[in-house]
């Protein structure tokens, strides 16, 4: 038999699958973004040839420019927006949220952190059965992520900044 789940119990796992999704992205981007430097660190870069600007350039000329990839790129970023979670269950009995008895005790140094017990009485709990519910929605769960894209951190902007001052021509072609 199933071991009963508090409601408590049931929103602290979503929104810590919900904490962990977000992590799950901001390691991806991170991840993304060591692809534009090599293992040296040096940001990998494109060389194009373009027309040349230099005075006294005859036409025709070409000059190889310079551009790091990351400059090129626009960064965008993405975090969780908005969760919306549906499912059915069933209430199940009120009771007492087991705690450790001696978060009672005054004297402990650490009476009332992190425990269920605020002066000797215990917060209360909801029992819920996750399995049951009431129609065909029973044991279905409905969950929409909504994403959005976020502000380009300030590290992000100062490390583009950088990048595009570098660019620029490096040789004429020849």
């Amino acid at each position: 038999m199933a071991q009963p789940l508090t409601l408590k119990d049931l929103l602290e796992a979503l929104s810590g699958a919900v904490i962990g999704a977000q992590d799950r992205i901001e390691q991806h981007q991170l991840s993304n973004l060591s692809g534009y430097f090599d293992e040296d660190n040096r940001p990998h870069s494109v060389l194009v040839r373009i027309p040349s600007m230099r005075p006294g350039a005859q036409e025709g000329e070409e000059d190889f420019y310079r551009a790091p990839l990351l400059s090129l790129v626009p960064a965008n970023p993405l975090q969780i927006r908005e969760v919306d979670i549906e499912f059915d269950v069933e209430l199940g009995e009120l009771g007492d949220e087991p705690g450790d008895e001696s978060a009672q005790d005054s004297t402990n140094e650490n009476a009332g952190v992190n425990t269920p017990w605020r002066g000797g009485t215990p917060r209360k709990t909801v029992q819920i059965d996750a399995h049951s519910g009431r129609g065909k929605s029973a044991g279905s769960v409905h969950l929409k992520v909504k994403v959005q894209s976020a502000e380009t951190s300030s590290g992000m902007a100062k490390l583009t900044n950088q990048l595009a001052q570098t660019q620029g021509v490096v040789k004429a072609a020849g």
